[in-house]
């Protein structure tokens, strides 16, 4: 063979080489194309956005992806081998839990987004730096692993496929919400089947919450266990039981028509004795009290902000909640008082004791317009009324603070003698207890007596005696219906009422009508009458300048 024969072959050969360089070439860059196309696809089927795309040699490059419920920093795709490297993932899951496993549609949105959809462009599929939360609630952060299988774990999580479904084990630690302290949580889902069940266990807790007391509830055990399906809206997607310390919880989580968890809580009617139990901490009146009857409550708690609670009292009777030794049935004794000026002062008072006014010395009409004003049911009642606290716990949890009490005049009786003012439903549930115990021991007319000459009518002023003599220069058997129906008006605020209505003179008189109205409706007083007293002049002693 001559020389020259390779050199001939090659220039031969040549324009077929370059073609099929050519054909590689195009037939590559279609192939990227084509994969660049397929996730541009994939995304925008599930509603998402991405801010930026650039090819960097082999790898697809996608920057800021925005999904319903997913952000996505960074995201790395190689065509060969086909794999997918996310980073910098936030995912929050309340809104389509129900959905996970069937990727469904949700109402009124784009298909749910999943990490499962997203990993369908590579047949390996990597996450690192990956948020998982709940709305606000942070279940876990910095995670990374494997999506394809699902394999990830991180600081107190490991989250891997098993089966036909998940295996999930947290262990968190609360720190944003008023149950704080650490918690263990397992989960099993089938997406084959749609069931979910699992267990919750915690020890060591605290409860923490402004509406509950102004110290935490410490050291509470905490186990439970739930069940269910993800069956979306049509039935609860979780239900469970829940042990804290005292009677059986039972609880169920669903996610409503928009997308949001809603939780339902549940205490069957229990021995009060019983549901009790982990209040004592807080509670010191259950050291030594004995309670009876019942208890039982239902909540229902929104991230919408549409909270609700009913809670149920029957039959109860308590004793051994007054201080042992203290004797009100008759007698001098000493309580803690504000004075003029604001401060907590010892007041001694009782039968015989200066500025005391026996019951029997008291105008009927006062009796009458205190009762109009504060407790209509007074001797009815068993020193408490279940519909006054259910409708001043609805206004609180609305108000979202302890505004209203519910107090019965055996319970004003109760906070008067014994307690601060502090606005908490541990402090309401003392004074609850107490009153119980009051009103069977001493008896109505007793009670009433006590109050009457305990109870604050504006700054300094103490007992009945006290407040007929400063605002109209009588004695309490000589105060005629709208005066006692003014010093009734002052009971809720008196500091407060006596600086607006007495010290500025200007009684409110739609307040005093109600009260008057009132009085009628208890058969304590005729129509024509209150509708004369409503408009006859008030005259009040003129305060000292």
């Amino acid at each position: 063979m001559s020389p020259a024969e390779p050199s001939s072959r090659l220039r031969r050969s040549l324009p077929w080489l370059l073609g099929l360089a050519a054909m590689a070439i195009l037939g590559g860059f279609l192939a990227t194309q084509a994969l660049e196309n397929k996730a541009s696809a994939l995304l925008a089927e599930r509603g998402c956005q991405v801010e930026s795309s650039a090819w960097s040699g082999p790898r697809l490059l996608l920057e800021e992806i925005t999904c319903p419920g997913l952000q996505v920093t960074r995201a790395e795709l190689n065509p060969w081998p086909r794999t997918l490297l996310l980073s910098g993932v936030d995912l929050d899951i309340a809104g389509w839990l129900p959905t996970i496993g069937s990727q469904a549609q949700a109402p009124g949105g784009p298909p749910a987004p999943s990490m499962a959809s997203i990993a369908q462009l590579a047949a390996i599929t990597r996450v690192e730096g990956m948020r998982l939360r709940v709305g606000g609630l942070v279940l876990a952060e910095e995670l990374r692993g494997s999506l394809s299988p699902m394999d990830l774990s991180g600081e107190g999580l490991r989250l891997r496929q098993a089966d036909a479904g998940y295996h999930l084990e947290l262990q968190r630690s609360l720190v944003h919400t008023p149950l704080k302290g650490p918690l263990e949580l397992v989960l099993d889902w089938s997406v084959d089947s749609g069931e979910i069940g699992g267990s919750i266990s915690g020890r060591g807790l605290r409860l923490d919450h402004p509406l509950l007391a102004a110290d935490s509830l410490p050291d509470l055990s905490l186990r439970g266990s739930f069940a269910g399906h993800d069956g979306g809206l049509e039935r609860p997607w979780l239900q469970g039981q829940l042990h804290l310390g005292g009677p059986t919880l039972t609880w169920g989580a669903r996610i409503d028509e928009g997308g949001l968890p809603v939780l339902e809580l549940e205490l069957p009617d229990s021995p009060a004795q019983e549901v009790l139990v982990p209040l004592e901490p807080l509670v010191p009146e259950l050291d030594q009290a004995r309670v009876s009857g019942t208890i039982g409550a239902s909540a229902r708690w929104s991230p919408r902000g549409t909270h609700s609670a009913e809670l149920r009292l029957q039959d109860l009777a308590v004793s051994g909640a007054v201080e042992p030794g203290l004797d009100l049935q008759w007698g001098a004794f000493t309580t803690m008082v504000l004075d003029e000026h604001g401060e907590r002062v010892p007041r001694r008072t009782g039968d015989n004791t200066p500025g005391w006014t026996p019951l029997s010395q008291v105008s009927p009409d006062l009796v009458h317009a205190l009762l109009a004003a504060e407790d209509s049911a007074f001797f009815r009642h068993a020193g408490y009324d279940p519909e006054a606290i259910q409708a001043a716990l609805d206004a609180d949890i609305e108000a979202g603070l302890v505004l209203r009490g519910g107090s019965t005049i055996s319970q004003q009786l109760a906070k008067n003698l014994f307690l601060d003012g502090e606005q908490t439903l541990v402090r309401k549930l003392r004074e609850l207890l107490l009153a119980v115990e009051l009103d069977r021991s001493l008896g109505k007319e007793r009670v009433l007596e006590l109050y009457l000459n305990v109870v604050e009518f504006g700054p300094g002023i103490h007992g009945i005696g006290a407040a007929c003599e400063v605002y109209f220069m009588k004695r309490p058997s000589r105060v005629s219906p709208l005066e006692a129906a003014f010093l009734a008006a002052l009971l809720p605020s008196p500091r407060r009422y006596h600086e607006r209505w007495y010290l500025d003179g200007r009684p409110n008189r739609t307040r005093l009508q109600g009260i008057l109205d009132n009085m009628v409706d208890g058969g304590w007083l005729g129509i024509r009458e209150a509708q004369r007293l409503g408009s006859a002049e008030l005259i009040l002693v003129p305060p000292p300048r």
